[in-house]
């Protein structure tokens, strides 16, 4: 697995579109773009900074999926939600624990 951490700073009063952003995405997403699960978190210290973990099943796929029409879009309307551009930090090795 592959994972990319993204931390953003929102707009002021853009949260909540945010997360009906984020859950129309996920609801979109396929296996088939070696989508494994997004996880949303923001700063309880600082309502405007957001995190955000994406999992996929390799890098390659993960790549293929942002050149594609789907990410573009997404792109897009995320940028207009933003305040500045995000950081991004890539996993090579995921290991997921859970009990």
């Amino acid at each position: 697995m592959w994972a990319q951490l993204i931390k953003a700073q929102i707009k002021p009063g853009k949260a909540h579109e945010l997360d009906e952003l984020y859950r129309e995405v996920d609801s979109r997403m396929s296996r088939d773009s070696g989508w494994v699960r997004s996880l949303s978190l923001r700063n309880s210290k600082n309502g405007q900074e957001l995190y955000a973990v994406v999992v996929f099943d390799s890098q390659e796929k993960a790549r293929a999926y942002e050149q594609s029409p789907e990410q573009a879009e997404l792109t897009s309307r995320l940028g207009d939600l933003m305040d500045g551009p995000p950081e991004f930090v890539d996993f090579d090795e995921v290991t997921e624990y859970a009990p």
